[in-house]
């Protein structure tokens, strides 16, 4: 494959400060992409707290490896699977044939979210949100047997997921849940919604949780959207993959885990435009 170059991310917005290419500009020479021009004010990515950010540094034999593989840890991390219908990953290194500077992946077509039901069969190996519900160790066992993960810093990223991952802390209690009413409503089903809405928007809605962004609904409800992600119990509830919406919030925080760490909430709706001046 012939190496492609398109130059230093060197560009800055003048209202976001989002880096980007020289040729990611429109005819006029502006990038617009990241905040229509100011207009879009996003709440910036959190730095990662002080016990992983030496992993980003680069400068010790743990943060090297960290980097060289970083998509392996973040897969391994995941909450969510991706699927697309091309994908080429270039290596980060300097050899010969491998001149990348960093580690990236090349998408051609288009790229597809999906979430399981929380747990599996005995007949499949636990994957994505449904290894979190393991316990620690086994988790850390499930995740370490790729080959290019090394177990401390595994153990490392996974505590301080578990620590302050909000989203885990989510799936840990929609399991709960649905857990407990599976002997009442078997075919209880939770819907995280894509923009938040109150308790009382549907009659059929049982027993809702205090916060409006996930309740419970029966099968067959039709309160949820197109939008909202819809979780399942287990696998013979008919719970097969189910594809996240582009507009769901959740979806990069599930999907990004180590960048995004569970905040902030990815699209978000209801965002309104700003007077950038």
């Amino acid at each position: 494959m012939r190496p492609c170059d398109f130059g230093r991310m060197g560009k800055r917005c003048a209202h976001c400060r989002a880096l980007y290419l020289s040729a990611e500009t429109n005819k006029a020479g502006i990038y617009t992409t990241c905040c229509a021009k100011g207009t879009i004010a996003l709440p910036p990515i959190p730095a990662p707290l002080g016990e992983i950010q030496t992993l980003f540094s680069g400068v010790t034999h743990e943060s090297t490896n960290f980097l060289d593989n970083i998509r392996s840890y973040n897969v391994a991390l995941n909450f969510a699977s991706m699927k697309t219908t091309d994908e080429r990953l270039f290596a980060r290194g300097s050899s010969s044939t491998n001149r990348c500077p960093i580690s990236a992946l090349r998408i051609s077509g288009a790229v597809q979210h999906f979430i399981g039901p929380l747990r599996t069969d005995a007949a499949h190996e636990p994957v994505c949100a449904q290894v979190y519900l393991l316990d620690p160790s086994a988790q850390l066992d499930h995740r370490t047997r790729m080959r290019q993960i090394e177990r401390e810093t595994m153990e490392l990223l996974q505590n301080y997921i578990l620590r302050h991952n909000r989203l885990y802390n989510r799936f840990v209690q929609m399991d709960r849940d649905l857990r407990s009413r599976q002997a009442q409503v078997p075919d209880a089903q939770i819907v995280c919604h894509a923009a938040e809405r109150r308790p009382e928007v549907h009659s059929r809605r049982a027993n809702a949780p205090a916060v409006d962004e996930i309740a419970f609904v029966l099968d067959g409800d039709r309160s949820a959207v197109s939008r909202d992600i819809v979780v399942r119990h287990a696998p013979g509830q008919g719970g097969s993959l189910r594809s996240i919406s582009n507009l769901h919030r959740f979806r990069d925080p599930l999907q990004f885990t180590l960048l995004l760490n569970g905040e902030p909430d990815g699209h978000c709706l209801d965002l309104m435009r700003i007077d950038p001046a």
